[in-house]
């Protein structure tokens, strides 16, 4: 499970790093569109920063609420050409990208819940 929780987060940095620096590399046309592309890497950036300094024992339920996060996150990063009436502008990159990270946060988020059941059995918490 250790193993999950380093590739989430670098995956969650790689993605958030991206994501703030992606306005200064390409430009959108549109403030607001490289606005929702650099806030939602902020956002992925504190929280995974949050996440290094939780103990073992709430890592699971702090991983749950990254993950939702990032649900979240993907979500609004694809449908904010069109939440923020810029989409005649720039729409493929927001798109894309919320979608990646929608893709990958619900591929892991399956991958973590069999790792949460095999830890618990494993512990003898599980039935």
């Amino acid at each position: 499970m250790q193993g999950n929780f380093k590739l989430s987060g670098f995956l969650d940095f790689i993605t958030g790093t991206t994501l703030v620096t992606l306005p200064t590399i390409h430009t959108f046309g549109s403030e607001t569109a490289s606005w929702s592309c650099s806030a939602t890497g902020i956002i992925i950036l504190v929280l995974l920063a949050f996440s290094l300094f939780i103990d073992q024992e709430k890592k699971v339920k702090w991983t749950k609420a990254l993950q939702l996060s990032n649900i979240i996150g993907g979500i609004f990063l694809a449908i904010s050409p069109w939440l923020f009436d810029f989409s005649q502008l720039a729409y493929l990159p927001q798109l894309f990208l919320g979608s990646s990270i929608l893709f990958l946060e619900l591929m892991f988020k399956r991958r973590f819940k069999e790792d949460v059941y095999l830890v618990d059995h494993h512990l003898g918490h599980g039935h």
